[in-house]
């Protein structure tokens, strides 16, 4: 379960920013579901947090940044060591030298941890994990460049794993990667984040993705939204002869660089097709390349939602209003807002510019990113401002009052 997420020099974050699900009001209406926090009675977590502002503002680089973390936990104990770690702010010459610095809080098990590392290009400079076993903080691990220092707190073969972790690649990583018991608990919370981002592929290669998930219920929810969609069907499709070459060539060049490779089977593959209802008794199927832009668009998305509220997940959704209406992007949040589906505490953190949805949340799950004018992203909650009990919210950001609009200059050419 999140708690905060916090990053500095990345991209167009050029100072601390931080975006938090703790709930400061534990008295939100009842149909917006606070997750349990058991070890602080006092506090809540929030399921939902949805980012606004105008374009190229930073709120798909505050996404990009909870992808690096993700990344540099899953991959950097075996990455090759020649691409940068990072990409830093590059508005400002001096944050080119200065560290990127990342800060996770999060809870599993009931007991609050946070882990946090700064790195240049091709450096690891800090890397940290204390937790809060009983409320006060104890230290898992510090490190200073290639100085690790692990507590007793930590056990196992800590010293052992600090021999094999790079300069740059994250202790955390490489303990995960030797099997450490404690490093690869924190190691397997950061795997389960999902990302999704739009695509805008006309022909879908999503087949096999959806596959491995419950599509009754898809189905179920596309007919919710009044789609017409009433029904699926599977079947296998043989490959075209252009395709089949290439498969080949991508198979033969896999055999080559990994052992355990198995070979990819030409003769056909997994196609999912979707029944509309209409003047037939029986639904009309279509491929998904003849389904609309949004329909295209909800199958995977609904599929890693899903997969999130099974595994009580973090999802992170860029540009959730991309090729959907209002209602389909409010029954997706509602469905983490809603205490007998999400179970597990999954959270979702999704940006968008569908301003409709301001009058559909509580100010607490309303994030602003706003460029400022030195070219950084500001990232700040809606709870930052006063307001009273029925503000329409929408009108109200429309109108300029929270910032976060474009303020565009017409001219006369």
């Amino acid at each position: 379960m999140l708690l905060k997420f916090s990053v500095d020099n990345y991209r167009s974050i050029s100072a601390p920013q931080t975006i938090s699900l703790i709930a400061a009001d534990p008295y939100l209406p009842s149909d917006h579901h606070l997750l349990g926090w058991p070890s602080k009675k006092a506090a809540s977590v929030l399921p939902t947090a949805v980012i606004f502002g105008a374009n190229a503002s930073g709120k798909s680089n505050l996404i990009e940044a909870f992808e690096l973390v993700q990344l540099l936990i899953m991959q950097s104990h075996s990455l090759s060591g020649q691409a940068p770690l990072r990409t830093p702010f590059r508005l400002d010459p001096a944050k080119l030298k200065a560290p990127s610095v990342f800060v996770v809080d999060f809870v599993i098990d009931g007991v609050r941890y946070t882990y946090g590392f700064s790195l240049l290009d091709r450096v690891v400079l800090k890397e940290w994990l204390h937790y809060y076993p009983r409320g006060h903080r104890r230290i898992l691990f510090n490190r200073a460049r290639r100085r690790i220092t692990p507590s007793a707190d930590l056990g196992g073969r800590k010293k052992v794993i600090a021999d094999l972790t790079r300069s740059d690649s994250l202790y955390l990583s490489a303990g995960a990667q030797n099997g450490h018991q404690v490093l690869t608990k924190i190691h397997d919370y950061f795997a389960t984040w999902i990302a999704d981002k739009p695509s805008f592929n006309a022909e879908p290669t999503i087949s096999e993705h959806v596959a491995q998930h419950d599509l009754g219920r898809i189905i179920q929810i596309l007919g919710d939204l009044d789609t017409g969609i009433v029904s699926f069907r599977k079947r296998r499709r043989k490959l075209g002869e252009k395709a089949q070459e290439f498969t080949r060539e991508l198979d033969a060049l896999f055999q080559t660089r990994f052992s355990s490779w198995k070979s990819i089977d030409l003769r056909d593959v997994p196609e999912i097709q979707l029944g509309h209802r209409g003047a037939l008794k029986e639904p009309t199927y279509f491929d998904l390349g003849d389904e609309s832009a949004g329909t295209q668009r909800l199958l995977p998305l609904l599929a890693r939602a899903l997969n999130a509220l099974e595994k009580g997940s973090l999802l992170l959704v860029d540009e959730l209003d991309a090729n959907l209406h209002t209602v389909a992007c409010k029954m997706l949040v509602d469905l983490f807002r809603n205490e007998k589906i999400n179970k597990k505490g999954a959270q979702i953190i999704a940006t968008t510019h569908d301003t409709n949805l301001l009058s559909m949340l509580a100010k607490e799950e309303v994030w602003f990113t706003e460029k400022q004018r030195t070219g950084g992203t500001y990232v700040y909650s809606l709870s930052d401002y006063r307001t009273k009990v029925g503000d329409p919210f929408e009108a109200g950001y429309l109108e300029g009052r929270y910032g976060a609009i474009p303020r565009p200059r017409l001219r006369v050419l």
